[in-house]
């Protein structure tokens, strides 16, 4: 859904921009997610260890479980379910709850 502007974008219109080094869309890459290219491409670019890398998505099966499976932290961006899956570290409701979640996160 959407490319790298579209994504960037985003990020920026919802005041989020300086939590991220690194931005990586399936369409950059021309592949789709779950594939690894996608978290490895972002891992590499940020030369940076999956433990040391926060993935941030909004589907459990394509975004968190992969990443999680590579040893990333994990924030599901979701408003509706009650229960969390074990492989998701922190889960954002709402994007006006991102900067509390972040503080959480880098105290780790």
């Amino acid at each position: 859904m959407g490319g790298l502007t579209y994504w960037r974008n985003k990020i920026e219109a919802l005041g989020l921009s300086e939590f991220f080094d690194v931005v990586v869309t399936s369409g950059e890459l021309s592949v789709k997610k779950p594939d690894p290219i996608i978290f490895n491409k972002a891992l590499e670019r940020l030369n940076a260890d999956a433990s040391d890398a926060v993935f941030i998505g909004d589907n459990l099966r394509v975004d968190m479980e992969p990443a999680k499976k590579l040893g990333m932290r994990t924030v599901w961006v979701n408003s509706k379910e009650t229960d969390i899956p074990s492989y998701v570290d922190f889960r954002l409701k709402s994007y006006s709850e991102f900067t509390e979640i972040w503080q959480a996160i880098t105290r780790r």
